[in-house]
């Protein structure tokens, strides 16, 4: 039976950890061939080894998604070794420890703009113009529920994960009447080890009461991916246990 994009190929960045070395295998699972980037040289090849060596076929490429050169790159060896790109999970981002507005240094807020939002427009920008090739394709930006729901301490990082869903539904516009959907989704609370520490889920009330775990985000970007998903385009997905429900 054939997978969910079959026969499709896919970029993941960020794909070394967390949601994005989930979410890497999952599009094998379903079918596709991978181009996996981050600046995590040594983690990011061991993912590529560990797909290849289960019967799956990827690549990895050295890319800081806040540098365009890198950027461009990436897109130019995806269809060098695959021949096409038809869908892309701008995943790779950076977080940063809560701390007063008042005392927040400016430093800081450039810093999530380059690796949270820039980052996205190089991404949507290059993968495009290689999908306009082919017909069209499917991008996913991860961006966080912390782009919809108020937590103090945290405004660079809201700031531009804000940015991300903005721009995603802009560029969805854009591009949908050429056959490219363009989605956002919102993680909520995931359970990587800086969540486990202590009781996040219940201090924040998640319905669900516990975090999510990074492959069940991955299983969403991947439909999101898929022609199951045809008919969305333009949204913003909050994966949360029913956060933002209440």
């Amino acid at each position: 039976m054939a997978g969910d994009v079959d026969g499709q190929v896919a970029i993941v960045t960020g794909a070394a950890s967390g949601i994005g070395r989930a979410a890497a295998p999952i599009f094998v699972r379903e079918g596709a061939r991978v181009a996996l980037a981050d600046v995590n040289e040594e983690a990011g090849r061991a993912v590529a080894a560990e797909i290849e060596a289960a019967g799956g076929e990827a690549m990895f490429v050295r890319c800081d998604v806040s540098q365009e050169a890198d950027v461009a790159q990436l897109v130019e060896k995806t269809v060098e070794r695959f021949g096409r790109l038809d869908c892309a999970f701008n995943n790779a981002g950076a977080g940063e420890a809560p701390k007063p507005l008042a005392e927040q240094e400016s430093a800081v807020w450039e810093r999530m703009f380059r690796i949270n939002q820039l980052s996205v427009f190089l991404c949507m920008k290059h993968q495009v113009a290689a999908m306009l090739k082919t017909g069209g394709g499917a991008i996913v930006n991860n961006a966080s529920n912390s782009a919809v729901v108020g937590l103090g301490g945290l405004t660079p990082y809201s700031s531009s994960k804000g940015g991300v869903v903005a721009a995603s539904r802009s560029a969805a516009v854009e591009f949908a009447p050429q056959g490219i959907r363009i989605n956002a989704i919102c993680p909520g609370l995931v359970g990587v080890k800086q969540t486990r520490d202590r009781d996040w889920a219940k201090e924040l009330g998640i319905p669900i009461g516990r975090p999510g775990e990074c492959d069940e985000i991955g299983e969403v970007v991947v439909f999101l991916c898929s022609p199951r998903a045809s008919y969305l385009v333009g949204q913003t997905i909050s994966i949360d246990g029913g956060q933002t429900a209440k």
